[in-house]
């Protein structure tokens, strides 16, 4: 079975540290990569377009409503 590919997006390294080292533990399940905020993330999602995505409300540049707002602009 294939593993499940998990974009961490927060702009908190301790919080995103804390949640990778969960995720990590767990069979089945990869981290593919970890943003700081919306626009990291959109750049990260386009090498990992079908990653989960853990996303932050509240981050500086580019918060997650308005990154959720982009990524459905982009795919429709």
């Amino acid at each position: 079975m294939n593993p499940i590919d998990v974009l961490i997006c927060d702009d908190h390294p301790i919080f995103r540290k804390g949640l990778r080292s969960v995720l990590v533990s767990e069979p089945g399940i990869r981290v593919v990569g970890e943003a700081a905020d919306g626009h990291a993330c959109l750049r990260t999602l386009r090498a990992h377009p079908k990653a989960v995505l853990l996303l932050d409300i509240v981050m500086p540049h580019m918060d997650g409503i308005a990154c959720l707002t982009e990524l459905r602009t982009r795919q429709a």
